[in-house]
């Protein structure tokens, strides 16, 4: 475990150009600093970005379209200047995970009293009001020399496939009809360029508490999606009825459903699974399980997802456990699962025999 402390200067270098936009650096470090240090507070994180603008001198030379894109940033942890260039050093560290989090929309109208997201957002300012969501887009599509469509959004050009998390700051069934249709639209362009290139496709996941805001309606029914992970939330036992929403808004379309149960607040009934996996085959179903996470709150209770997991196992859907509760299932004497559905499963085996590759030749250079 490293200490934060190895993190702290008083050098100016610790101001750093960035493409980033403030989202993405709130998640990029948010992510490191919290699997590297215990203890660490968030709320002791300050962001301050400004663009380079104000220091044209040093940049004069840069063209002006791509100037305004650049913004310089530091942050302060508890008063003290943390070195960036050695922080996103480490978070560009090439791992078999190759995870990007992404936030299209940043805003949720939904109100969760434990939404951690709404701290985060609420806390660096991201937006004026978290209630409001807003999209970033629209995203442009421009055509190659064949013709073909090409995304804005998404890096096609990566040799490993990318598992993109795209609602870290918001809600899929709560963004308008005509977000969701410009997002999926520069889904399906990189998939059709990466399939023509003979790579493996990357995974796109997309979670809601409102699965009857889901509209697929102008994505043509026989494009296969299957990358592309829609969730929804079942956190008690009354919202089980949002499993059949997600199917009836998803059941003519190939895509993964998924049900999260996160986080499990009380016993929820393993209803609906059997439906899920008939619709949508066992390789494409998933089940994600995990509890609520933070100081003070009461931990996941075995009971409560046991009958769950026991009927995942009966219809053979996959199911991933979050780590918060790995003590808990060990003490009851179920297996800790890090299972998930075709569509991850093999693009993190890709990453990995990438991964592998370059070490190798690495070790032999």
């Amino acid at each position: 475990m490293l200490r934060i402390e190895d993190y702290y200067t008083d050098a100016l270098s610790a101001g750093i150009i960035t493409m980033l936009e403030k989202p993405e650096v709130v998640n990029r470090l948010l992510n490191t600093l919290i699997c590297n240090f215990s203890g660490f507070d968030f709320m002791k994180l300050k962001i301050d970005m400004y663009p380079v603008r104000e220091e044209l001198e040093e940049y004069k030379n840069l063209n002006k379209e791509f100037l305004d894109q650049i913004r310089k940033l530091r942050a302060y942890y508890d008063g003290h200047q943390l070195a960036l260039k050695r922080i996103l050093r480490d978070i560009n560290y090439d791992t078999n995970l190759n995870t990007k989090v992404y936030s299209p929309v940043v805003g949720c109208p939904i109100g969760c009293k434990y939404c951690f997201t709404k701290k985060v957002v609420d806390h660096f300012e991201i937006t004026d009001d978290y209630k409001k969501p807003v999209f970033r887009g629209f995203y442009k599509m421009t055509k190659d020399d064949d013709g073909n469509d090409v995304p804005e959004l998404f890096n096609v050009e990566n040799e490993s496939p990318i598992d993109w998390f795209l609602t870290y700051m918001s809600d899929f069934g709560c963004w308008r009809p005509e977000w969701q249709e410009n997002v999926l639209e520069q889904i399906i362009a990189a998939n059709n360029l990466k399939r023509r290139k003979n790579k493996c496709v990357d995974t796109f996941q997309l979670v809601t508490k409102r699965p009857n805001g889901i509209n697929l309606k102008n994505i043509p029914k026989d494009t296969d999606i299957r990358n592309v992970v829609i969730s929804c939330t079942v956190d008690k036992n009354k919202y089980t009825d949002r499993i059949t929403q997600l199917i009836d808004k998803t059941k003519n379309h190939l895509i993964t459903a998924c049900v999260v149960y996160q986080p499990v607040l009380e016993y929820i009934e393993p209803v609906h699974l059997d439906e899920l996996v008939k619709t949508f085959g066992r390789d494409y179903s998933w089940v994600i399980i995990g509890g609520e996470v933070g100081e003070g709150y009461p931990p996941l209770k075995f009971e409560w997802i046991k009958d769950i997991v026991d009927k995942c196992a009966e219809l053979g859907i996959p199911v991933k456990m979050q780590p918060d509760i790995r003590l808990i299932v060990a003490a009851s004497g179920y297996e800790f699962l890090e299972q998930g559905p075709k569509p991850i499963v093999e693009s993190k085996e890709i990453r990995r025999c990438n991964l592998a590759k370059k070490d190798k030749l690495k070790a032999c250079s």
